[in-house]
């Protein structure tokens, strides 16, 4: 059934906290619906959880404006995202992404979640990420280059393997993309206690 397929990865085995796989193990995608039969109570209502936390935080993400174009060639709209690096892709360069990094692409409707990929998107986004890597990337120099197939490669490979254009200081670890510090629990219902003077 066309409608209960979701986009999703074979890990093979590969942890979400480690650096990019080699060209020979990287990610790809399956197309699959997601199967719950053989899953307890328990851990039904965990997934549950999880999947409506991560669709939270897609939602509190669609809003901000970085998020509406794809982080590396501007088209609108892009439906794809890079859980380890937390930015948003259109479909051309989220395959640029497979290719060089190997790294794990999902669509905004998948059902298969990792909490780290919570974690990392409730930190990153296009903006802040392209913040840190894109910084000493002139606008005008971005609008001059051509978005083919290849050059999305290089491309890729320039901004997140090589580091070309990143900010000094930036918290970012090319090698480690996915590591990120714990969002820290807030009590009162979510919201941040005042310190006392």
């Amino acid at each position: 059934d066309s409608t209960s397929s979701v986009q999703s990865l074979d890990f093979r085995g590969k942890m979400l906290g480690n650096p990019p796989p080699t060209s020979n193990s990287r990610s790809r995608r399956s197309q699959k619906p997601a199967d719950t039969s053989t899953l307890t109570d328990e851990e039904y209502l965990e997934l549950k959880e999880r999947l409506e936390k991560f669709q939270d935080t897609l939602r509190r993400m669609s809003t901000q404006s970085g998020n509406k174009r794809c982080a590396d060639c501007r088209e609108h709209n892009p439906r794809y995202i890079d859980v380890q690096w937390g930015v948003y892709l259109c479909l051309l360069c989220s395959g640029a992404h497979e290719k060089v990094l190997g790294t794990t692409i999902v669509t905004v409707d998948t059902t298969e979640v990792d909490e780290q990929w919570i974690t990392t998107l409730e930190q990153r986004g296009n903006a802040k990420v392209n913040d840190d890597l894109e910084y000493k990337l002139e606008t005008s120099d971005k609008r001059k280059m051509s978005w083919s197939i290849t050059n999305r490669a290089k491309f890729v490979n320039r901004k997140y393997v090589n580091g070309e254009w990143i900010r000094k200081g930036a918290t970012i670890d090319l090698q480690n993309p996915s590591k990120v510090a714990p969002v820290p629990e807030m009590a009162d219902g979510g919201k941040k206690k005042k310190k006392k003077d």
